[in-house]
């Protein structure tokens, strides 16, 4: 299964990270397998619609699916007008004007919302109910001929049923290890009888996390449960699809970090591959946060993604956009924008270091615009490279 394809970058379908990949172009599509973890999809009431907008963006393609297990944030009626009050309450004490009340519209459509926000989160529990949660996906996933189920790993008899389930449907399936949780490599490892037989359809993912500055502990890990698994599965270990997962994006402000940054997933895979049959995994150059986190000011940098590297043009001037024109103009005036891929994010670049902001109606003066920029550049030298 997926013989040919050497490259299986996560990234999730938050609007910048589905954009990264619409945005690529074709031949770099055809040669990678997304892992993509459905999110919520605006106001939407189910993870459906997120798999459907992801669909439209496959255009027939194949992608290995999961979904963000964390209910979103709910702020009840009463709640939204006390947060009102207290605002009038601190306006009033500074001498300023209370703002305006609330429409009958806007208040309507606030308790709209709020409906669709509990509705999401009821049926994200259903998905998360460990005894019926993980069929209740495979059901979701199973009315999408081109997504490949992540099966949940709750217990072992659980994720044998799951195996049985798709091995029976002729359904391809992916396992999901993370490092940091060993339990779950505990749990495959008791399935190993019915992955042998079903390897040829099964995708296995060994996710290590974040491995910036830990390569070496990393790559013992995840050689560790490679070893077991082999030893398990026995002949069939052979035949899976094994993918090997990380970030090697730094979460550490990137002031505070040199200018050029190894791809050290490259690293983790290279020394992985001198003893397992692997393919390339990563987050797309994202750090893989595991919560959101609230803004707190920012500074404009763009950056080049070249074969091996990660290139940082960075200004100290905190919510500066116009920074976002000098950055450009460095990175295309680098020795190494020689070595860029040809597509989308270069040539953004390459605008806005002409003094364009706005291409094709979107505005380039905002971080989150410039991670989409970054992902884009990633998956295209990515999915370049042979394995």
């Amino acid at each position: 299964m997926f013989e040919t394809t050497s490259y299986f970058p996560s990234l999730t379908t938050r609007a910048g990270e589905l954009s990264a990949y619409d945005q690529c172009y074709a031949p770099v599509k055809d040669a990678l397998i997304p892992i993509f973890t459905l999110t919520r999809n605006a106001d939407t009431e189910s993870l459906v619609d997120s798999a459907a907008a992801l669909v439209a963006a496959l255009d027939g393609r194949s992608a290995i699916v999961d979904f963000d297990p964390r209910p979103r944030k709910v702020t009840s009626l009463a709640e939204a007008a006390e947060k009102r009050r207290r605002a009038n309450l601190r306006r009033a004490q500074s001498g300023q004007r209370e703002g305006r009340p609330r429409s009958e519209k806007e208040l309507a459509n606030d308790a709209e919302r709020l409906r669709r926000t509990e509705a999401f989160n009821e049926s994200l529990t259903s998905l998360t109910e460990p005894s019926r949660g993980p069929f209740r996906w495979l059901e979701l996933v199973g009315t999408f001929p081109e997504l490949v189920p992540i099966l949940r790993i709750v217990d072992a008899p659980t994720l044998r049923r799951q195996l049985e389930q798709t091995s029976l449907a002729g359904r391809p399936a992916a396992i999901r290890i993370r490092v940091s949780e060993g339990s779950e490599a505990a749990m495959v490892m008791q399935c190993a009888d019915l992955i042998g037989p079903s390897a040829a359809s099964l995708v296995l993912i060994i996710d290590a996390g974040n491995i910036w500055a830990r390569v070496d502990s990393a790559v013992a890990d995840v050689k560790s449960i490679l070893l077991g698994l082999r030893a398990a599965i026995g002949e069939g270990f052979e035949d899976l699809t094994t993918v090997v997962l990380s970030t090697g994006f730094p979460r550490q402000p990137l002031r505070t970090l040199p200018a050029i940054l190894p791809i050290s997933d490259l690293t983790l895979h290279r020394r992985i591959a001198e003893d397992f049959d692997i393919r390339l995994g990563d987050y797309g150059s994202l750090p893989n946060r595991t919560e959101d986190t609230p803004a707190r000011g920012w500074f404009p940098h763009v950056d080049l993604v070249t074969p091996d590297d990660w290139h940082i043009s960075l200004f100290e001037n905190n919510r500066d956009p116009k920074k976002y024109i000098d950055a450009s103009r460095v990175i295309a005036n680098k020795t190494e924008w020689a070595e860029r891929a040809q597509c989308w994010g270069a040539s953004v670049i390459e605008q806005v270091s002409r003094g364009v902001q706005i291409i094709d109606g979107k505005s380039f003066t905002h971080p989150a615009a410039w991670l989409t920029v970054r992902v884009n550049q990633h998956l295209s030298q990515m999915a370049r490279r042979r394995r």
